[in-house]
């Protein structure tokens, strides 16, 4: 401002106004308008008129806005001002971020609450003297901060029609306690056709393939099948060298997910959940 202070826009966008000259109307949409809620007076930069192929005209009495057909506005001078007289359509406004400041800070108080809430909240909460909450808004905040990864397609889910057909499994993270055991890890193989799961709880990660082989010779005993597919993460515990001879040498095809898409196992991911909850719950209760 003249005197050195800042006003701070909280938004931008474009408003419809309508002027009169003599008796007839004349309609203009203006362009890259700032919202200012602290600035008492609007003013419109004559670059504006300009930029939109206008000719502006002043003289000592006041100013003409003209287009190649007719005067489309009059300004009247006040002192130093030139003082234009302009009926702003609200319905017809639209601002990006436009949000009363009062919302704006109560949203952001809240800790950026969705706006459907903070209305709700309006009428519950002493000192909120909002004039409107509107159900949509533009915060950069909420898009940066809210955005979310699409719903992982359900189309590529595998089915299985045979015992042991494809296995799953997947070393959950380490345990922040170590147990009275010494053991930090645990470990699932779920069968994919019926879901029997097989937990193994391990010190350390590399003793993985010996679990591993234990688990194929104790499924092979129990029920007479071979495993065809073991599905896991790409985790060094897993495709080592000594594990993948020793999966060829058994016939036994490895499946891995793609990096940082633990959806394509899933099935496994799942199941380590599960039985964290169960234990957690086990603990509190």
């Amino acid at each position: 401002m003249a005197n050195d202070t800042v006003l701070e826009a909280i938004g931008k966008g474009n408003i419809k106004a309508t002027m009169q000259v003599g008796g007839e109307l004349s309609h203009i949409t203006i362009t890259q308008v700032l919202h200012v809620p602290k600035m008492k007076n609007s003013f419109i930069l004559v670059s504006k008129f300009i930029s939109k192929c206008f000719k502006v005209e002043f003289d000592k009495d006041g100013c003409k806005v003209n287009n190649a057909q007719k005067v489309m506005a009059k300004a009247q001078r006040d002192k130093n001002l030139y003082l234009l007289n302009v009926k702003v359509h609200k319905d017809m406004a639209h601002i990006t971020n436009s949000l009363d400041e009062g919302v704006m800070f109560w949203h952001e108080r809240f800790g950026h609450l969705n706006m459907a809430s903070l209305k709700e909240l309006h009428a519950m909460v002493d000192g909120m003297n909002l004039k409107e909450v509107l159900l949509y808004h533009l915060c950069d905040g909420c898009i940066k901060g809210k955005h979310q990864r699409t719903s992982f397609p359900k189309d590529g889910a595998t089915r299985t029609s045979q015992l042991l057909e494809i296995v799953h499994t997947n070393v959950c993270e380490p345990m922040r306690i170590t147990s009275h055991g010494g053991v930090r890890y645990f470990f699932t193989f779920i069968d994919n056709f019926s879901r029997k799961t097989h937990v193994y709880f391990l010190k350390a990660k590399g003793k993985v393939f010996e679990k591993f082989k234990q688990y194929k010779a104790l499924v092979k005993n129990e029920i007479g099948y071979k495993i065809k597919v073991l599905r896991s993460d790409n985790g060094g515990e897993f495709v080592s060298k000594k594990f993948d001879a020793f999966l060829v040498e058994c016939g036994i095809q490895r499946q891995t997910s793609a990096p940082y898409f633990a959806q394509q196992n899933g099935v496994a991911k799942r199941a380590n959940k599960t039985i964290m909850e169960c234990a957690r719950n086990m603990i509190l209760a």
